[in-house]
This record gives C-alpha cells, sequence and structure tokens, in this order.
C-alpha cells in the first residue's frame, strides 16, 4: 500500500511540476509563430 502511494505522490509531483512548464512553453511558442507571421 505505502509502495503505490509513493508511486502516486511521485506521479502527482511530475505532474503538478511539469504540466505548467508546458503550458508556459505552448504560450511562448504560440507567440512566438504569430510574432513571425505578423
Amino acid at each position: 500500500m505505502s509502495g503505490n502511494m509513493i508511486i502516486v505522490y511521485f506521479l502527482a509531483n511530475e505532474w503538478f511540476f511539469f504540466t505548467p512548464i508546458t503550458l508556459y512553453q505552448a504560450q511562448t511558442d504560440g507567440l512566438n509563430s504569430e510574432n513571425c507571421w505578423s
């Protein structure tokens, strides 16, 4: 049981850590492509 909790805790931390980064990168990529087109 504790082993499963550690895995869930690790995956949750990874998700909370990487999701804002990927969203920020996608946002900046969108702004960069818009700047290139304009």
